[in-house]
């Protein structure tokens, strides 16, 4: 893994310093296709865990915590990265289940699953950018091209 000399560069007295590029560093983890069954289950575990797991102690699954606080900054003006935003108001909106689906979710948090869905439908921006995304996932555009509008 040594670097290996790209070029030289020369400064303004003549002396010349390599220019190193490192190589690329391997993936730490291997392609999950080769995973053991019992490292398989354990990270379907955790993933659980984490979707479901309160930081606040009020028994509200993290997963919903942030995607309320997605929601409440689109609604702020706030900057959200679009990509994550659209996948978020497409899970909650069941377009999509994502690891975990958003009912399962609610149900083993004993949050009513409409509450979030029926925000969406009543506040005209969320609604707005809903009929958006589901005009994309109709297949009218590519939510690349959509994305970069």
């Amino acid at each position: 893994m040594e670097p290996h000399v790209a070029g030289w560069q020369l400064d303004i007295f003549g002396s010349a310093s390599p220019i190193l590029i490192s190589p690329p560093k391997p993936d730490p983890l291997p392609d999950p296709d080769l995973w053991e069954p019992h490292v398989r289950e354990r990270l379907a575990e955790a993933v659980v865990f984490f979707a479901l797991d309160s930081r606040h102690s009020d028994n509200v699954p993290e997963a919903l915590i942030d995607c309320a606080e997605m929601l409440h900054h689109r609604l702020c003006n706030r900057p959200v990265d679009k990509a994550d935003y659209y996948a978020t108001l497409g899970w909650i909106m069941e377009l999509w289940t994502g690891a975990i689906p958003y009912q399962v979710v609610c149900a083993l948090g004993r949050v009513r699953p409409r509450a979030m869905q029926d925000a969406i439908r009543d506040v005209p921006l969320l609604n707005y950018d809903f009929n958006r995304l589901k005009r994309w996932c109709s297949g009218q555009l590519s939510l690349e091209a959509q994305w970069e509008a």
